[in-house]
């Protein structure tokens, strides 16, 4: 057996799964700067309404985590609840995500 190409093999199949690592870290800080953009947005157009809103985040090893406050109701959204009802394909873009989640949460905290 021939234990250099064997190496070179198992090289090449680690640097593969690094660039692929790299890859989706990119892809999850565009997501996350995204989340940003859509949260200006929101807190923009919460102005012209009488909602008291609020969307201040802290970014971690994790993703990110978002605070809102709505009216006093205080409700935290994760990256993962997000990933969860966000899709792609879907004809829904991230503000009406962000958005259904926290009326979700809100009903769901006030028995609604």
């Amino acid at each position: 057996m021939d234990y250099f190409k064997e190496l070179e093999r198992t090289l090449g199949k680690l640097e593969n799964k690094r660039r692929e690592e790299r890859e989706e870290e990119r892809r999850k800080e565009e997501f996350i700067h995204s989340i940003i953009n859509s949260l200006h947005v929101l807190k923009r157009e919460s102005e012209s309404t009488s909602v008291n809103f609020t969307a201040d985040y802290s970014t971690e090893s994790k993703g990110i985590t978002i605070y809102f406050t709505v009216n006093n109701e205080k409700i935290t959204v994760s990256l993962d609840e997000i990933l969860r009802d966000y899709n792609e394909d879907d004809d829904r873009d991230l503000k009406e995500v962000l958005m259904c989640i926290v009326i979700n949460k809100l009903r769901t905290n006030s028995n609604v």
